[in-house]
């Protein structure tokens, strides 16, 4: 079953302009390489950087770090406020790759020690690192998709326990694997060497960068719709040639193919974070504009409801100062309104007095007979009723101002009766009220 983000009212796809550019500088530094490669320049030749050799792989892996923790950061702040595990989901396994490029800076810088060279250890790291990385972005949104269960702020607790304890569990279990493979002698050998052992474990992550990008990541999208989402399924393209890179010459961990590999990851890395900058522009745009909506809700809003108390007001004052006795009632016959002169007539203190009560309640019996009546002719036939009865409001005063009441059915637009009006006169009536 299809599912929508009901919570989310921004866009939800990236527009093309954007998924041009986020294409081109995925594969702009792989086309720089191919072409410096066509034009004779060796590819596996050493960069010159001065008196540190690996002065440009830490330069990308603190970048890398820098990204992933900006990611984290922007998908768990809106993880806080929606309490939806979509984006942690696919944070999580890049704060990871985050941590595990700290782990390699502390290598390299003499902080962690390790059994390998740093010739073997750095293709090592990144081929251990990145396969992690991949193969949690790919579990991670395919059982989500399965259970689907813990989202919503109904959830907010169940939720906030899930995206720690992964976050956690993945850097945790990410930092010891890649500990202990980086110190097995045996992988390093493979990678020294070059051997097809290295060229399998190297092409892992390609694969499965395929089937991320292709398969599992365009489901998610389909079912959780967010530009983040689709920026991570861009983000597969300079990652997976990042590391084909990688898998075509694993032993190399210099020259001009591995720099061109690093700006593709590097670049893979910024293409989610571009895509969380879109979404919360779009996201305060939309905002801003929903709040100029509102403020001329609420204008046309109070307008109209000043200028119901207005009409309010006058109908109030013109049924309070008319010289015919009035008396409003709903379906159920309880009184909702009367006038100040059919209190005076009724002998009531005041017209609120009536108001909820049934006629009977708080007319005389002669009078409450004649709303009896008047209203069931009036329910009955749907139409004006206009009673023969006279009600003398004084009975000393028989014979002088008689009046007479009808009874006119108040409907809906269905044609419903909502209510009935009844009106008094001191004169015959010879045409409807």
């Amino acid at each position: 079953m299809k599912r929508s983000n009901q919570n989310n009212p921004t866009n939800t796809t990236l527009k093309p302009l954007h998924l041009i550019l986020m294409i081109g500088a995925g594969l702009l530094p792989f086309l720089l390489a191919l072409t410096a490669g066509l034009n004779g320049i060796p590819m596996t030749e050493g960069i010159t950087t001065g008196d540190y050799d690996y002065a440009l792989v830490i330069m990308f892996k603190a970048l890398v770090l820098s990204a992933s923790i900006t990611i984290a950061v922007l998908c768990f702040l809106e993880f806080a406020e929606t309490g939806r595990l979509v984006k942690p989901l696919l944070a999580g396994p890049l704060l990871a790759g985050g941590i595990m490029e700290l782990m390699q800076l502390g290598v390299l810088f003499g902080w962690i020690p390790t059994t390998a060279p740093l010739q073997i250890y750095l293709p090592m790291s990144w081929v251990i690192s990145d396969g992690l990385v991949v193969t949690y972005l790919c579990l991670l949104p395919t059982i989500f998709l399965i259970t689907d269960t813990i989202r919503g702020r109904e959830r907010q607790r169940k939720a906030t326990q899930w995206a720690i304890g992964i976050t956690t569990g993945l850097a945790l279990i990410s930092l010891g694997m890649l500990h202990t493979l980086t110190g097995q002698a045996g992988l390093q050998r493979a990678f020294a060497e070059g051997g097809g052992m290295a060229h399998l474990i190297a092409w892992i992550p390609v694969v499965l960068f395929v089937i991320l990008g292709a398969f599992i990541l365009p489901t998610y999208i389909q079912w959780h719709p967010s530009v983040f989402g689709q920026s991570m399924m861009l983000a597969c393209i300079p990652l997976g040639l990042a590391h084909m890179v990688i898998a075509l010459s694993p032993q190399t961990c210099c020259g001009w193919a591995i720099f061109a590999a690093n700006t593709g990851k590097l670049i893979g890395y910024l293409l989610p974070c571009i895509g969380l900058v879109l979404d919360y522009r779009w996201t305060y745009q939309s905002m801003k504009a929903s709040n100029r909506r509102l403020q001329d809700e609420i204008f046309m809003a109070t307008q109209l409801s000043e200028s119901s108390r207005n009409h309010q007001k006058h109908l109030q004052t013109l049924f309070d100062t008319l010289r015919q006795p009035i008396c409003l009632l709903d379906a159920s016959r309880h009184i909702l309104q009367i006038n100040a002169l059919t209190a005076n007539l009724c002998k009531l203190n005041s017209p609120q007095q009536a108001v909820g009560k049934l006629p009977e309640d708080i007319f005389e019996s002669s009078l409450a007979a004649i709303f009896a009546e008047g209203i069931n002719q009036a329910m009955a036939s749907g139409d004006l009723v206009r009673l023969a009865q006279e009600w003398m409001c004084d009975p000393s005063e028989t014979g002088e101002n008689p009046i007479r009441w009808t009874f006119r059915p108040i409907t809906d637009e269905q044609g419903g009766i909502t209510g009935i009006m009844a009106i008094g006169s001191e004169q015959p009536l010879t045409a409807p009220a």
